[in-house]
């Protein structure tokens, strides 16, 4: 009895020493983390990957499977290619979108550059006089543009040894995503195999009393995380579609590129489509200072809804999770681990959020009986 007192003991006091060496060297243990995990990225990105196209490869597998009756083995090599192929071509499509307007619009800019200037300075004044503020020239703020303009402009010279070493990074960045995508492949072929041998791994090593809590620890991070991507996927494509819709009613222009932008920003949970928003009305400055004030106010009353409307609806609902711990949880993993900590904060907050209440409401029914 004294001995297993004293392992007791023993074993408190070195909880306690350990949760002081976690808590004091916090800072250092977070960077060391995020040190470690660059160097897994490309694991990691296999692995997100994968969890990604899993419920696209599984539709195609059923899809060939039921309706073009192939014999499974074909089918889910024909289903791994046909998943590929489809995120390669939306990917495509996007840049395609995307890019030659993008390098438009700046040309247009360089080249255009004193007519936006002016009608930005007259716009300004306009509203200036709207709220009784006088003795503001349009002249001066369109010559303090000209000169922040210029001034850009010198510091974008100053930028070609940066954009050299930002070459090399980009290579290496694309063999790694090469690595990435063969192991997802491979990930997703073999997926039911993998997921035995994790079985039997767990089930040899993890003591009886213990494997239970561990499935159960395992199936809470799947269904955070599959849920979260799901409904922020569905979300984004509905926030796309509706930008898209209400552009072509006001008459603006780029309806299917700003579409595009606000709903690929809009993965990002919180604050992404705020970002999309701000990049689409510089874009619609290019071409039109009154456009881009048009589809400010319109961009501002779609938030409202989708915030009030659409994301609690089809977000909030799938992953069970109150707003203030999202946007605590962002604000944190932002803080901590920069945009990774942004992309994982809500599901790694709704795994805890998930553990808690269930073991709440456990021991409530445990005093209960």
């Amino acid at each position: 009895m004294e001995k297993e007192k004293i392992r007791q003991w023993m074993g408190l006091i070195a909880y306690s020493i350990g949760l002081c060496i976690l808590v004091v060297n916090s800072g250092f243990i977070g960077k060391e983390l995020v040190r470690f995990l660059k160097q897994l990225w490309p694991i990691l990105g296999g692995v997100a990957i994968a969890f990604f196209l899993d419920h696209p490869y599984e539709w195609l597998g059923r899809i060939f499977t039921e309706k073009c009756r192939i014999p499974g083995k074909y089918a889910r090599a024909a289903a791994l290619a046909g998943v590929y192929l489809l995120a390669f071509g939306l990917i495509a499509a996007l840049f395609y979108l995307v890019i030659p307007n993008l390098v438009e619009n700046v040309r247009l800019l360089f080249l255009n550059t004193d007519q936006y200037l002016d009608d930005m300075g007259q716009m300004a004044e306009s509203v200036l006089k709207w709220f009784r503020v006088e003795n503001i020239d349009a002249g001066q703020i369109a010559d303090a543009a000209r000169d922040i303009g210029g001034r850009v402009g010198e510091r974008l010279g100053d930028m070609t040894p940066r954009i050299a070493r930002a070459s090399g990074r980009v290579l290496s960045f694309g063999a790694s995503f090469a690595i990435a995508v063969a192991l997802s492949a491979y990930i997703l072929g073999s997926k039911k195999r993998l997921v035995r041998q994790a079985s039997r791994l767990a089930r040899a090593y993890i003591p009886k009393r213990l494997y239970g809590k561990a499935r159960y620890f395992c199936v809470t991070v799947y269904k955070a995380f599959d849920n979260y991507i799901s409904s922020q996927a569905l979300e984004a494509g509905i926030l796309g579609g509706l930008c898209f819709a209400g552009m072509c009613v006001l008459g603006l222009d780029y309806g299917g590129l700003v579409a595009v932008i606000v709903a690929v920003t809009a993965l990002v949970p919180v604050f992404g489509a705020y970002v999309g928003g701000g990049l689409s009305f510089l874009l619609l400055m290019f071409t039109s200072v009154r456009q881009a004030a048009t589809f400010l106010v319109f961009f501002i009353i779609l938030q409202q809804f989708e915030n009030n409307v659409i994301y609690p609806r089809v977000v909030g609902r799938r992953i069970g999770l109150p707003g203030l711990w999202i946007v605590a949880g962002v604000a944190i993993g932002g803080g901590y681990f920069g945009f990774a900590g942004v992309l994982l904060a809500v599901p790694v907050v709704t795994v805890v959020y998930t553990l808690v209440r269930d073991d709440v409401e456990r021991r409530e029914r445990r005093n209960r009986a």
